[in-house]
């Protein structure tokens, strides 16, 4: 092995190492600073305006997205 893929190798170990322990820190960090609540409450949005319109927010977005995705595929032909 020649200087530049020893170098290499030790680049990609110490790389490796280092992203290693931050995920581990980050881990760490999320469990201990994390606090869950009890969750949504059922008396809290019932029969506002968002129940009523989102799922059609959720349908006319994901009709755009679909469209747009076979529009690129087949914009070609």
């Amino acid at each position: 092995m020649s200087a530049l893929e020893e170098s290499l190798v030790n680049f990609r170990k110490v790389t490796a190492s280092a992203l290693l322990v931050a995920q581990v820190i980050l881990v760490i960090l999320y469990a201990a600073l994390v606090e869950y609540g009890d969750g949504p409450k059922a008396n809290g949005l019932a029969n506002s305006d968002v129940d009523t319109y989102y799922p059609f927010y959720q349908d006319v977005h994901v009709m755009i997205f679909i469209g747009f995705g076979f529009l690129m595929t087949f914009l070609k032909k």
